[in-house]
């Protein structure tokens, strides 16, 4: 069974396809996934690396939360 790390590293290798589902309102821009808020709408206060080795890193800079991808997951469910 996987512990915590190894689920948030494995969500994160799928973030390019996670992050849209998770915050649909959101748009690519370059790596990341941005987006208003966790409630998913339109906006850019909030971040998620979609590719590379941080991928899953997420920063909502409006709330000062953040995390990594399983820590996403959680806050948007």
């Amino acid at each position: 069974m996987a512990d915590a790390a190894e689920l948030a590293r494995m969500l994160g290798g799928r973030m390019a396809t996670l992050a849209p589902e998770l915050l649909p309102g959101g748009r690519r821009q370059a790596g990341e996934w941005v987006a208003g808020a966790l409630t998913g709408g339109p906006g850019r206060s909030l971040s998620v690396r979609i590719a590379g080795s941080k991928a899953g890193v997420w920063r909502d800079f409006d709330r000062g939360e953040g995390g990594d991808a399983l820590a996403l997951v959680a806050a948007v469910r």
